[in-house]
């Protein structure tokens, strides 16, 4: 990474941290309403192009009832779309808003018999991530006013999060980000890109038969609901 780069994404981080920490002293307040007020994201029917450029789905449910969320964020192609121009850029906006107000509401709709759950697991697949999909200015502007809205939801609502099948160029962010970002990291965990290494400890936090194969689950597995292509 060039040093332009690292300190103007430092940069980015320390402001998404103070922004956690500031979100986390208010964490008994129903976020889901205050920022999405008006946004009609249940109604709203991305483009087709984003949601084929960037799938993701409700993989099932951990031993605590607790959503399973599957991004793969190796895909996601951040760059592409927002150097479309404006119209592309708040589409793309939008269809994050969306994602996280999925992510923060599935809480409300977990099996029949589980007790409440007051947040979510999510999986981020890193397979095939490359900085040219982050590395432009207009893009690293756009993570930070998204992330704005974002932040605050991890904050609150996601109570792990593993990265899995990343590598030295994904870690180094991360490594960055850590020390910023402070007890927020606490809830991430980091696997490579050796299966055959974190496999074995992704099966021990969560269940095989609410896995893909790709993730050391069942063969059979089905999402129960997708948005975009997962395979």
């Amino acid at each position: 990474m060039s040093k332009k780069f690292c300190l103007l994404l430092s940069n980015t981080i320390w402001i998404l941290g103070i922004s956690g920490n500031v979100w986390a002293q208010s964490n008994n307040l129903d976020l889901v309403s205050i920022i999405f007020q008006g946004e009609d994201l249940d109604a709203w029917d991305p483009p087709r192009e984003l949601q084929n450029a960037f799938p993701y789905y409700l993989s099932g449910f951990d031993e605590e009832c607790r959503p399973i969320w599957v991004g793969l964020l190796g895909r996601w192609d951040l760059s592409k779309f927002i150097s479309k121009g404006e119209s592309s850029a708040k589409a793309m906006e939008k269809f994050i808003h969306q994602a996280a107000y999925r992510f923060a509401t599935s809480i409300k709709n977990i099996p029949s018999g589980c007790e409440p759950v007051s947040g979510v697991v999510i999986i981020y697949d890193a397979d095939g991530f490359n900085y040219r999909q982050i590395t432009s200015g207009e893009t690293i502007s756009f993570v930070v006013n998204a992330c704005k809205v974002f932040v605050p939801l991890v904050v609150q609502y996601f109570e792990n999060v593993y990265f899995v099948n990343t590598n030295f160029m994904f870690k180094g962010l991360l490594a960055i980000a850590r020390p910023i970002m402070g007890s927020l990291m606490e809830r991430v965990e980091v696997y490579g890109s050796h299966k055959a290494t974190w496999v074995p400890k992704l099966l021990k936090k969560l269940p095989r038969d609410q896995l893909p194969p790709t993730f050391g689950g069942n063969a059979d597995f089905k999402p129960i609901k997708t948005y975009g292509s997962y395979y």
